[in-house]
Protein backbone atom coordinates (compact mmCIF):
# COMPACT_ATOMS: atom_id res chain seq x y z
CA UNK A 1 0.00 0.00 0.00
CA UNK A 2 1.12 3.82 -0.78
CA UNK A 3 1.96 5.96 2.15
CA UNK A 4 -0.69 7.98 0.30
CA UNK A 5 -3.26 5.69 0.79
CA UNK A 6 -2.33 4.60 4.01
CA UNK A 7 -2.25 8.20 5.12
CA UNK A 8 -5.78 8.46 4.11
CA UNK A 9 -6.61 5.37 5.72
CA UNK A 10 -5.31 7.21 8.76
CA UNK A 11 -7.40 10.16 7.99
CA UNK A 12 -10.74 8.12 6.86
CA UNK A 13 -10.30 6.53 10.77
CA UNK A 14 -9.34 10.05 12.07
CA UNK A 15 -12.49 10.75 11.06
CA UNK A 16 -15.03 8.31 11.83
CA UNK A 17 -13.42 8.35 15.45
CA UNK A 18 -14.81 12.09 15.12
CA UNK A 19 -18.28 11.15 13.63
CA UNK A 20 -18.39 8.62 17.10
CA UNK A 21 -17.18 10.76 19.52
CA UNK A 22 -19.46 13.82 18.08
CA UNK A 23 -22.72 11.64 17.79
CA UNK A 24 -22.53 10.17 21.26
CA UNK A 25 -22.19 14.09 22.70
CA UNK A 26 -24.48 14.65 20.15
CA UNK A 27 -26.83 11.77 21.91
CA UNK A 28 -26.47 12.70 25.74
CA UNK A 29 -27.60 16.48 24.72
CA UNK A 30 -30.21 15.90 23.11
CA UNK A 31 -33.67 16.61 24.44
CA UNK A 32 -35.37 15.19 21.76
CA UNK A 33 -36.11 11.31 21.47
CA UNK A 34 -36.13 11.29 17.80
CA UNK A 35 -33.08 13.01 17.71
CA UNK A 36 -31.38 10.68 20.64
CA UNK A 37 -32.39 7.55 19.23
CA UNK A 38 -31.00 8.36 15.49
CA UNK A 39 -27.40 9.68 17.42
CA UNK A 40 -27.00 5.80 18.83
CA UNK A 41 -27.55 4.53 16.25
CA UNK A 42 -25.01 6.36 14.18
CA UNK A 43 -22.57 5.74 16.97
CA UNK A 44 -22.93 1.99 16.37
CA UNK A 45 -22.61 2.42 12.42
CA UNK A 46 -19.25 4.90 12.91
CA UNK A 47 -18.03 2.08 15.13
CA UNK A 48 -18.40 -0.60 12.26
CA UNK A 49 -16.57 2.13 9.92
CA UNK A 50 -13.52 2.28 12.74
CA UNK A 51 -13.55 -1.47 12.58
CA UNK A 52 -13.41 -1.43 9.31
CA UNK A 53 -10.66 1.06 8.66
CA UNK A 54 -8.57 -0.50 11.54
CA UNK A 55 -8.41 -3.72 9.60
CA UNK A 56 -7.30 -2.22 6.69
CA UNK A 57 -4.54 -0.17 8.70
CA UNK A 58 -3.30 -3.84 10.13
CA UNK A 59 -3.12 -5.61 6.79
CA UNK A 60 -1.90 -3.22 4.91
CA UNK A 61 -2.55 -5.25 1.92
CA UNK A 62 -5.89 -6.70 2.13
CA UNK A 63 -6.58 -10.03 0.62
CA UNK A 64 -9.71 -10.68 1.04
CA UNK A 65 -13.31 -8.87 0.24
CA UNK A 66 -14.66 -5.46 0.99
CA UNK A 67 -17.60 -7.29 2.46
CA UNK A 68 -15.55 -9.27 5.25
CA UNK A 69 -13.38 -6.39 5.45
CA UNK A 70 -16.82 -4.24 6.14
CA UNK A 71 -19.17 -6.86 6.79
CA UNK A 72 -23.14 -5.71 5.73
CA UNK A 73 -24.61 -4.53 9.11
CA UNK A 74 -27.87 -6.94 8.92
CA UNK A 75 -30.29 -4.29 8.77
CA UNK A 76 -29.43 -2.79 12.06
CA UNK A 77 -28.83 0.71 11.34
CA UNK A 78 -31.91 0.87 8.87
CA UNK A 79 -34.15 -1.06 10.61
CA UNK A 80 -33.37 1.04 13.51
CA UNK A 81 -34.21 4.16 11.74
CA UNK A 82 -37.37 2.76 10.75
CA UNK A 83 -39.03 2.25 14.09
CA UNK A 84 -37.84 6.00 15.17
CA UNK A 85 -39.41 7.26 11.98
CA UNK A 86 -42.59 4.58 12.79
CA UNK A 87 -42.90 5.51 16.48
CA UNK A 88 -42.32 9.48 15.34
CA UNK A 89 -45.09 8.73 13.24
CA UNK A 90 -47.42 7.76 15.65
CA UNK A 91 -46.33 10.55 18.05
CA UNK A 92 -46.44 13.25 15.68
CA UNK A 93 -50.04 14.70 17.14
CA UNK A 94 -48.54 14.95 20.57
CA UNK A 95 -44.35 16.32 19.27
CA UNK A 96 -42.30 17.98 21.60
CA UNK A 97 -40.56 20.90 19.16
CA UNK A 98 -36.64 20.55 18.97
CA UNK A 99 -34.75 23.46 20.42
CA UNK A 100 -32.43 25.24 18.37
CA UNK A 101 -29.56 23.07 19.93
CA UNK A 102 -30.84 20.03 18.41
CA UNK A 103 -31.53 21.35 15.19
CA UNK A 104 -28.15 22.43 15.37
CA UNK A 105 -26.59 19.03 15.93
CA UNK A 106 -28.05 17.60 13.27
CA UNK A 107 -26.91 20.39 10.46
CA UNK A 108 -23.38 19.50 12.09
CA UNK A 109 -23.91 15.92 11.09
CA UNK A 110 -25.30 16.44 7.93
CA UNK A 111 -21.76 18.45 7.57
CA UNK A 112 -20.03 15.76 8.51
CA UNK A 113 -21.57 12.88 6.73
CA UNK A 114 -21.69 15.52 3.53
CA UNK A 115 -17.38 15.84 4.12
CA UNK A 116 -17.49 11.82 4.50
CA UNK A 117 -18.82 10.83 1.65
CA UNK A 118 -16.45 13.43 -0.35
CA UNK A 119 -14.08 12.15 1.28
CA UNK A 120 -14.63 8.22 0.80
CA UNK A 121 -15.38 8.76 -3.27
CA UNK A 122 -11.73 10.75 -3.61
CA UNK A 123 -9.83 8.49 -1.95
CA UNK A 124 -12.08 4.88 -3.67
CA UNK A 125 -10.64 6.80 -6.88
CA UNK A 126 -6.93 6.62 -5.81
CA UNK A 127 -7.16 3.04 -4.60
CA UNK A 128 -4.84 0.58 -6.35
CA UNK A 129 -6.51 -2.51 -4.55
CA UNK A 130 -9.66 -3.72 -5.34
CA UNK A 131 -10.75 -4.39 -1.66
CA UNK A 132 -9.84 -1.03 -0.52
CA UNK A 133 -11.27 0.77 -3.27
CA UNK A 134 -14.65 -1.43 -2.53
CA UNK A 135 -14.51 -0.74 1.20
CA UNK A 136 -14.19 3.09 0.64
CA UNK A 137 -17.16 2.77 -1.65
CA UNK A 138 -19.45 1.02 0.55
CA UNK A 139 -18.28 3.96 3.07
CA UNK A 140 -19.35 6.56 0.54
CA UNK A 141 -22.58 4.93 -0.38
CA UNK A 142 -23.46 4.49 3.77
CA UNK A 143 -22.13 8.40 4.58
CA UNK A 144 -25.08 9.25 1.85
CA UNK A 145 -27.45 7.23 3.69
CA UNK A 146 -26.93 8.62 7.09
CA UNK A 147 -27.14 12.08 5.36
CA UNK A 148 -30.31 10.88 4.51
CA UNK A 149 -31.62 10.12 7.44
CA UNK A 150 -29.86 13.32 9.10
CA UNK A 151 -31.85 15.10 6.70
CA UNK A 152 -35.56 13.42 7.39
CA UNK A 153 -35.03 14.33 11.02
CA UNK A 154 -34.12 17.51 10.72
CA UNK A 155 -37.52 18.07 8.36
CA UNK A 156 -39.18 16.34 10.96
CA UNK A 157 -37.83 18.24 14.29
CA UNK A 158 -38.19 21.75 12.36
CA UNK A 159 -41.72 21.00 10.72
CA UNK A 160 -43.18 17.35 11.61
CA UNK A 161 -46.54 18.59 9.18
CA UNK A 162 -44.31 19.32 6.16
CA UNK A 163 -42.27 15.71 6.88
CA UNK A 164 -45.78 14.18 7.29
CA UNK A 165 -46.77 14.87 4.03
CA UNK A 166 -43.56 14.37 2.33
CA UNK A 167 -43.33 11.00 4.68
CA UNK A 168 -46.56 9.34 3.56
CA UNK A 169 -45.99 10.74 0.05
CA UNK A 170 -48.86 12.73 0.75
CA UNK A 171 -50.75 15.10 -2.39
CA UNK A 172 -52.27 18.28 -1.90
CA UNK A 173 -54.70 18.56 -4.58
CA UNK A 174 -57.24 21.75 -3.72
CA UNK A 175 -60.21 19.71 -4.52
Amino acid sequence: MSDEMRRAIETAFKMEQDSVDFYGEAAKKTTHALGRSMFESLVKDEQRHLQALGRLIRENVPSVSAEEILPMRGGTFKSEISTVFSQAREEIDERIPADADDLQALSLAMDLETKGHRFYGETAAKAENKAVRDVFLMLRREELEHFTFLQNAYQYLDKSGDWFLWEEQGILDGG
